[in-house]
């Protein structure tokens, strides 16, 4: 009985080969960056041309989120298409006039930058990724408007880059 219970089991083993397969389970995320400002626009100021017999300083502020999951890191930028002076409707290139021009300063996550110099400046050099829903951080900016300075409406366009690294 033995003999053929083992004959039985050899046999049904030998008609019904056993087979297996792998499945290899895989996921990929792709990396990402991204810059958002809660303003597109700060008004820094409405004078009245008569208003003020003193320097006034204006000042205002946006929210940056700064997002990325590149391990490496990244980096943003700031380019000021009036070479960081906000710059008169009335404003002639031909003939500049620097009354024109209200030149500012700025303030990112609290640090001021060196150097004016440039078109464009790095504000974030980080070497990690950043959290969840990203890092905050403060833009702000200051300007001075002289006594006599010429009517018109004056601005700048910044552009904001974030890059990988």
């Amino acid at each position: 009985m033995k003999k053929l219970i083992g004959i039985t089991l050899l046999v049904l083993f030998a008609v019904f080969p056993s087979f297996s397969n792998n499945l290899e389970l895989l996921g990929n995320i792709t990396p990402f960056l991204q810059l958002s400002l809660s303003e597109n626009e700060i008004n820094l100021f409405d004078f009245d041309g008569s208003g003020f017999d003193e320097l006034q300083t204006a000042s205002g502020s946006v929210t940056v989120t700064e997002r990325s999951n590149r391990f490496a890191g990244y980096t943003v930028t700031v380019a000021s298409a009036g070479a960081w002076n906000l710059v008169s409707e009335h404003y002639d290139s031909e003939a500049p006039d620097p009354a024109f021009l209200l030149g500012y300063t700025f303030t990112y996550a609290g640090a001021a930058p060196q150097d004016y110099n440039s078109s464009s400046i790095e504000i974030t050099d980080s070497n990690s990724r950043t959290q969840g829903t990203g890092i905050e951080k403060d833009f702000a900016v200051s300007v001075d408007i002289p006594v006599g300075a010429p009517e018109g409406v004056y601005s700048d366009t910044l552009t904001f880059t974030i890059a990988q690294k």
